[in-house]
């Protein structure tokens, strides 16, 4: 059996208008009010007052960056600096082309920031390539939109092209309804205890998404990005995400929990995770090493993971590999040119194993290879160059090509 270290090293959101223009009488008030003539009623339909921020917003534009006093410590030019708690929305796009610093610098706790469809624009293109992505420009320790304070909120706009990360902001922040692309850093970097919610990070040249302890990131896509598509802190959430083409894994991180997630094409393995996860019902298709690789981090330790309801295919190096003590069951395993299904134990830690139980594996130059401290249980094989080695015990009934006499 080959050992750990070198099984794992390679896989890581009033009044209508007849009635402002016709009003009607107050309740209880017997006089009219005079109606408008009709000429100014054409007037004022010709020529609709322009649309305004929302009352109690403050309006954050080109003119207004460079003419700064959006906020007392705002100066002008760029950064447009926000030192006051409150709400913020963009009205128009902002271009960073001739800019050496962030866009936006949030330095207030509890900032809510608007983008409204608008963008923030950096002069940066990125390409993705045979083996990574590459900038026209190298990266720097600017933002489009940077926070270095808590509870900062933003949403719904566009972030590209930026000499940096698209957003970098800090702990407790919440991040919806955004596009960051072609930055030449990463697309989102969060602190602790963030939210991402429908986010898209595409051809940054660094991970897709840098994720801190205990974040969560529901429904978002990385694709195409130079590193990671996320690379995640520990006791991070994933669900829903589409993890695509990305330069190295799929997803990194430390005691991980992925779900309805699906991970395909990217250069090394689709998920990495050290120490703890669970993964359920997720797609896994063509990653360039293993599909799901998990492990305790060192050749002394072991990991402990429950894998479940996934689809793991094509992936050279291995399918499911867990090198610790876990739960391996109804997983679908196929075409996988090395092991379907693997568990390991630690050479100093003779009492981990698996159990492995319902799956179906299918196609694959080994289906099933585990310690002797495993069981195994109702899976169904075929098509497999061995069907499962000699050291795992037998719990009960397995099915091999067509044989309840399995190895």
């Amino acid at each position: 059996m080959p050992s750990i270290d070198a099984f794992f090293a390679t896989a890581f959101a009033r009044p209508s208008s007849a009635e402002r223009l016709f009003p009607v009488n107050p309740p209880g008030v017997g006089k009219a009010r005079p109606v408008a003539p009709l000429g100014l009623l054409l007037l004022a339909l010709a020529h609709p007052t322009p649309v305004q921020a929302d009352p109690g917003r403050i309006e954050i534009n080109q003119a207004a960056a460079l003419a700064g006093g959006v906020t007392p410590a705002d100066a002008p030019g760029f950064p447009v600096t926000l030192d006051r708690a409150g709400s913020y929305v963009l009205t128009g796009d902002l271009d960073l082309s001739a800019v050496l610093s962030s866009g936006i610098e949030i330095v207030a706790d509890d900032v809510s920031l608007d983008l409204a469809g608008f963008g923030i624009r950096g002069p940066v293109t990125c390409v993705r390539n045979a083996s990574d992505v590459t900038c026209s420009q190298g990266a720097l320790p600017f933002a489009g939109i940077h926070s270095s304070a808590s509870g900062t909120r933003i949403r719904n706009g566009r972030i590209r092209g930026i000499r940096g990360s698209g957003v970098l902001v800090g702990a407790s922040a919440t991040l919806e309804d955004l596009d960051v692309v072609e930055n030449a850093a990463d697309g989102i970097a969060t602190g602790a205890f963030a939210s991402v919610l429908r986010v898209r990070a595409e051809r940054c040249g660094d991970d897709g998404f840098d994720l801190g302890s205990s974040s969560r990131i529901v429904e978002s896509q990385a694709f195409a990005n130079g590193s990671e598509g996320i690379e995640a802190g520990t006791n991070v959430y994933v669900r829903g995400v589409q993890l695509a083409a990305n330069a190295a894994l799929g997803l990194r991180g430390t005691d991980v929990i992925v779900l309805d997630s699906t991970i395909s094409g990217n250069q090394a393995s689709g998920v990495g995770i050290q120490d703890a996860a669970v993964l359920r019902n997720n797609l896994l298709l063509a990653n360039g090493q293993y599909g799901v690789a998990i492990d305790g981090g060192g050749s002394s330790r072991r990991a402990a993971a429950i894998v479940m309801e996934n689809v793991v295919r094509e992936s050279p190096l291995g399918g499911i590999q867990l090198a610790g003590e876990g739960i391996l069951s109804r997983n679908v395993v196929s075409k996988i040119p090395a092991i379907g299904i693997a568990c390991y134990r630690n050479a100093s830690d003779p009492e981990s194993g698996c159990l492995i139980a319902g799956n179906v594996v299918n196609e694959n130059d080994q289906g099933i290879l585990a310690a002797s401290g495993s069981g195994h249980v109702e899976n169904v094989l075929y098509g497999n160059t061995i069907s499962i080695n000699a050291s795992p015990t037998p719990m009960g009934t397995n099915l091999c090509d067509g044989s309840t006499t399995c190895p």
